[in-house]
């Protein structure tokens, strides 16, 4: 469940804090027991209060350009903990600041969302630094008592004179993310949202020649048999690649890592890797080889059959992999083929559904889909125990310990 919300950064206030009805509005749990606490205000006065410790996250609103120059995740979202009051800035009134900014040089071509004319509900405290800590700021160079904006990692933050009014005046560009309920209504649309953040141009901007020349170049072919798809390389330099020899200088450094005084100094293991794509074509297999010196020493030249990680066509030819498997065998499993095309980012799938029952379905397809190029789908998480008790232990997320009734779901992140 999400909203948006005004918010107030105070460099003066060591604790960040919120008003209960949005801890009510957007159900939170309290993340610990009620708090007898006493703030201290100017003059040196102190009042006490009660409040609630609780849990969520929050993330900036319309910046995307902004935060790209300054090389933040425009999709970042920060977990707080903070504490759920009554009333958190009662006197103060959020204003409209669009007239300033077209009226004051220094802030034109900033973008602010729709000011809500409610109270503040959320007040950033000097125990998240980090917030506060502007990555740009804009003043006027001629006029001390212009304006002034900030960007911070949750967005535009402007202070000082509005208009020639009198009074205490707030105004914000915040977002706001509450940790999702399981019958948070809202969950589809703002996957939507997400994805249409992520792929702006996905669907409109054409590919260069280039691109699509390397794409051609990317032959993907079934075996189905084996249940296995092999695809070729797309070498810039043609068919064959021109590729240093440098056969005798491994051989020769393998040679000395087996002696025994070098086993001696170095802790050996060995492993197994198991981080298969798929196959090579066999014209690019001997492009792809290793030297084994035997117990023996006799040497023996081995090909990789299998497409490693670390190649640098292996990411996109993965995804193409995953595209032709859908392609092929998709037909009469709409909803995992949907979410193969497009609610897959590199090797992760997040999407929703209207109901229960369509996610468990689509966990179901997703499995026999991916099991025509022997894959498997693991790490399943969800905001549905009952979807979660569909899949398997050992296939759920490895922070899901605890589905009974009291128990709560964490959160999860893609791409590692």
């Amino acid at each position: 469940m999400s909203k948006q919300v005004n918010a107030l950064f105070d460099k003066g206030c060591n604790n960040t804090t919120i008003t209960t009805s949005l801890m009510r509005e957007l159900k939170m749990s309290p993340s610990g027991p009620v708090e007898n606490r006493t703030l201290n205000v100017m003059t040196g006065v102190k009042v006490p209060i009660l409040s609630t410790p609780v849990e969520f996250q929050i993330s900036g609103v319309n910046v995307i350009n902004e935060f790209k120059k300054h090389g933040v995740s425009s999709t970042m979202i920060y977990t707080i903990k903070a504490h759920a009051i009554d009333k958190t800035c009662p006197s103060l009134t959020p204003l409209d600041w669009s007239e300033v900014l077209l009226r004051e040089p220094h802030l034109q071509g900033i973008q602010l969302s729709g000011i809500s004319k409610t109270e503040v509900q959320v007040v950033i405290g000097t125990d998240y630094a980090g917030l506060l800590t502007p990555l740009e700021t804009r003043m006027s160079t001629t006029d001390m008592s212009a304006p002034t904006v900030e960007l911070t990692r949750l967005g535009w933050v402007l202070m000082g004179k509005h208009t020639s009014k009198k009074g205490n005046y707030i105004t914000s560009n915040l977002g706001y993310r509450a940790n999702f309920d399981q019958d948070c209504e809202n969950l589809p649309a703002m996957a939507e949202r997400f994805w249409a953040v992520e792929t702006p141009e996905c669907n409109d901007t054409p590919w260069s020649k280039n691109e699509q020349l390397g794409y051609d170049k990317m032959v993907v072919s079934y075996d189905a048999m084996n249940k296995r798809f092999e695809a070729s390389i797309p070498w810039k330099d043609g068919e064959k690649p021109v590729l240093p020899k440098n056969r005798s200088a491994v051989i020769l450094r393998q040679k000395r890592s087996l002696r025994p005084s070098y086993l001696q100094r170095k802790g050996c293991t060995l492993g197994e890797i198991n981080m298969t794509i798929n196959d090579y074509e066999k014209k690019d297999r001997p492009f792809h080889r290793f030297v084994m010196i035997g117990s023996e020493g006799k040497i023996q030249d081995y090909e990789f059959q299998v497409q490693l990680l670390g190649n640098k066509a292996v990411p996109n030819i993965s995804q193409k992999v995953l595209l032709e498997n859908a392609n092929l065998h998709g037909q009469e499993l709409t909803l995992a083929s949907y979410a193969m095309r497009a609610r897959t980012y590199m090797d992760d799938i997040a999407d929703s559904r209207d109901t229960e029952a369509e996610a468990i379905r689509e966990i179901g397809e997703l499995k026999k889909l991916l099991e025509f190029a022997s894959m498997s789908p693991r790490k399943w998480l969800s905001n549905s125990k009952r979807v979660l008790k569909s899949v398997s232990p050992e296939d759920r997320s490895k922070n899901i310990v605890d589905l009974s009734s009291e128990s709560y779901i964490p959160s999860g992140k893609i791409l590692g």
